[in-house]
């Protein structure tokens, strides 16, 4: 049946004259008789075939309606449709949240992005983002460029309700003009959970940040990557001192690009802490803030080689909440390597899960480190990289025998890689028994070396074997 409603009656194809069969796949000329019957069969065939044409264009139009139907019906039956709003709000909440954990800047006022793409699908989800308050408390201000209009900031503002805000503030380069987006924010700070800086010298937030000192009740979670002058240091904890006193401040990470910084220019309340990232130039001022961080669970020191420091005698420092730590020594290349012993020299951690270290110990020091401690039965994941020169094979094993539920464990470049890896296999044979875990995967990072084994797996053990790349911190991942 076509659009008017008429069907459709196929025809018969003619059957093929007898007189013809012999002529067909032959070269025989046909006689007069022959030539008329052979004449009046194709003008048949044609004919028909010219109306199947014109039924199977009816059909394809029949064909592509049916599968958009098809399409705009199927909808009806998701299991989308059956979510609460609720659970809908909360699925909501995660997309956004992850989209701009990695990648801050999608969030400026932008309709093709996260959550104003959200309200685009459908009128309904259009009602949930717009009633989902913590869908609009991320923000991006980046001083340096164009403004959000005003509007797109009241309107922020106005959705996000009583929700607890995650800000990053952004400024590269100087300027002088007035920010009102960052006074409408400032304006709204106690209600900060999550707080990201990242200043310069001479910064206009550098100033203006001041506003919020003492009004931070909500503030969880900071960063500050501070890039300063020599000159700076002295303004910056001038500018800075007792703002960030917040009462439920727990989660810090702090980083400056200055060799004159060998302390932060200002305190925290380091003792509430339970996760920290921090840079320091001294590594008897790393001692100073370790003695006061009773809570730690996470926690990373980067200190530099000063050659010229002299760290005073002291005594163990016990973080019974440690769970995880990271070491790292950025060594300046005039200097020799590791100057002074290791900061694990001075910790006991017994419920250390996750160790890592970046020529910042030796296989020696770090093994010291494990039996001091008594965090062996505990120990999950371990790292030891050496850059500055490669690592004994067999300490390395006995490092690993130390730890009999190890599952996960990544090390610098050693000599004899065939006979390593059959060490950590008869090792993971072992203790597979016994061990909490049913996988151990080893990650042998080679430094300045072409071989390469590839990755291999036999029986629950994974080595696989990588260039050297950037070490990337697993507690610098957990800040926003």
């Amino acid at each position: 049946m076509d659009n008017d409603g008429r069907s459709f009656v196929l025809p018969d194809p003619p059957e093929p004259p007898a007189t013809l069969a012999y002529l067909v796949g032959s070269n025989y000329a046909p006689d007069g008789l022959e030539e008329r019957i052979a004449r009046t069969h194709i003008g048949e065939l044609e004919k028909q075939a010219a109306y199947l044409e014109s039924v199977m264009a009816v059909c394809a139009r029949w064909h592509a309606n049916l599968l958009q139907s098809l399409d705009s019906h199927k909808p009806i039956l998701s299991p989308m449709r059956r979510l609460p709003n609720e659970l809908l709000a909360k699925i909501f909440a995660a997309v956004v949240r992850v989209t701009f954990a990695p990648d801050p800047y999608w969030h400026r006022w932008k309709s093709s992005r996260y959550p104003w793409l959200l309200r685009r699908v459908c009128s309904r989800w259009n009602a949930v983002a717009l009633s989902t308050q913590s869908l609009w408390s991320w923000l991006y201000l980046d001083l340096n460029a164009t403004e959000p209009p005003a509007a797109w900031m009241n309107f922020l503002y106005d959705r996000a309700g009583a929700s607890l805000w995650t800000i990053r503030i952004s400024e590269l380069k100087e300027t002088r003009k007035t920010h009102d987006a960052l006074d409408a924010a400032l304006t709204h700070c106690e209600r900060w959970q999550n707080l990201s800086m990242c200043l310069y010298s001479r910064s206009r937030l550098l100033f203006d940040i001041t506003a919020i000192r003492g009004r931070l009740p909500s503030l969880e979670s900071l960063r500050i990557h501070a890039s300063v002058s020599e000159a700076d240091i002295g303004v910056l904890a001038e500018k800075f001192s007792d703002t960030f006193t917040a009462p439920n401040l727990t989660a810090v990470c702090v980083q400056f690009d200055t060799r004159e910084c060998h302390r932060p220019p200002f305190e925290f309340p380091w003792s509430q802490l339970t996760r920290l990232s921090i840079t320091l130039r001294l590594q008897q001022e790393a001692l100073r803030v370790l003695s006061q961080l009773s809570r730690i669970v996470e926690l990373k020191v980067e200190c530099a080689d000063m050659p010229d420091e002299v760290v005073s005698p002291q005594s163990h420092i016990t973080l019974p909440h440690l769970r995880m730590l990271e070491l790292h020594r950025s060594r300046h290349d005039l200097f020799p390597p590791s100057p002074y012993p290791s900061l694990l020299n001075y910790l006991n951690t017994p419920s250390l899960e996750h160790l890592s270290t970046v020529d910042e110990a030796d296989e020696d020091e770090v093994l010291t480190f494990i039996t001091r401690s008594g965090c062996k039965e505990s120990l999950k994941s371990f790292l030891l990289i050496r850059l500055s020169s490669r690592l004994n094979q067999d300490k390395v094993v006995d490092l690993v025998h130390e730890m009999p539920h190890l599952v996960e464990l990544e090390t610098s470049w050693i000599e004899r890689v065939h006979s390593f890896t059959q060490a950590l296999h008869s090792h993971w044979l072992a203790v597979r028994s016994t061990s909490r875990e049913s996988l151990f995967s080893v990650c042998i990072v080679r430094i300045g070396c072409d071989v390469d084994v590839g990755p291999m797996e036999k029986d629950g053990l994974f080595i696989t074997i990588r260039d050297a790349v950037k070490i990337e911190s697993v507690v610098d991942s957990m800040f926003l």
